[in-house]
């Protein structure tokens, strides 16, 4: 037995959806999808304010120990000091601690070390900052103060503890900004003859040849090669040996026979 043919009842016409409506929906569609990317947005943007905050408001790197250590050494500054991998050995027999951060500008540094928990103080800090302020164009004047509120937040944590300033280095790839560069050295020169506790250790004769910038930086023209940091290490040691109290740098230079 076959099945009947069956046949399809015809289908109704097709009705035309009007064009306002059509026009309506598609309004509709869109601001649906421009409320979720604004959305999406906020949400991103809060998420790294709240990140770049809490970046900014952390204690500085590799920080120091509960334990007073004698001989030991800050090294607080920007890309230049985070990347002396060769610190350690280049400043022998001092126990370094690399506070560098890559990218750091003057005001950066300051907020981070203000969030520095309380620690056992090291016996100084080497700071090297302001760099990369010139190279972006802030303006000298505004450099200088954020060095020195760096340098104020440093007596109020730690009263008179001796600090190091490292002149600002004359980098090939920035060598057009050598004179706010020099400017500001001498700003700092200047500031630390009035100061009992900063010394300033000028790098820049000991980066140059033939009044140019020798070959002691990496292929980009701003970092240090380790010929550089050798360099940077003996001109370091020198300050700390003239200018610490002559007992502590015997004790840890030249400590003697173990007993």
């Amino acid at each position: 037995m076959k099945f009947d043919d069956v046949t399809a009842a015809p289908k109704a016409p097709a009705q035309a959806v009007p064009a306002g409506l059509l026009a309506r929906r598609g309004i509709k569609l869109t601001v649906e999808l421009l409320l979720g990317a604004l959305v999406f947005i906020a949400t991103a943007t809060g998420w790294l304010s709240y990140q770049a905050y809490r970046d900014r408001h952390s204690p500085l790197p590799n920080g120091g120990t509960p334990v007073a250590e004698q001989c030991s050494l800050w090294f607080v500054g920007s890309s230049s000091m985070h990347k002396w991998v060769t610190l350690q050995a280049d400043m022998k027999p001092w126990n370094t601690h690399n506070r560098g951060v890559d990218g750091a500008k003057v005001d950066y540094l300051a907020s981070r070390f203000r969030s520095d928990p309380p620690v056992a103080p090291p016996s100084a800090i080497v700071l090297y900052a302001g760099e990369n302020d010139i190279a972006s164009g802030v303006s000298i004047a505004s450099v200088f103060g954020s060095l020195r509120t760096v340098i104020a937040e440093k007596r109020a944590r730690y009263g008179a503890l001796p600090i190091f300033y490292v002149t600002i280095k004359p980098s090939p790839t920035r060598w057009g900004f050598r004179p706010q560069q020099a400017k500001l050295n001498r700003l700092m020169a200047g500031y630390a003859r009035g100061s009992r506790d900063l010394r300033v250790v000028n790098i820049v004769p000991a980066m140059m040849v033939n009044d140019r910038p020798g070959p002691f930086y990496q292929a980009d023209g701003i970092h240090l090669s380790h010929a550089g940091y050798r360099r940077w290490g003996r001109a370091v040691h020198r300050a700390l040996e003239t200018s610490l109290p002559e007992r502590l740098v015997r004790s840890c230079i030249n400590p003697g026979p173990a007993h």
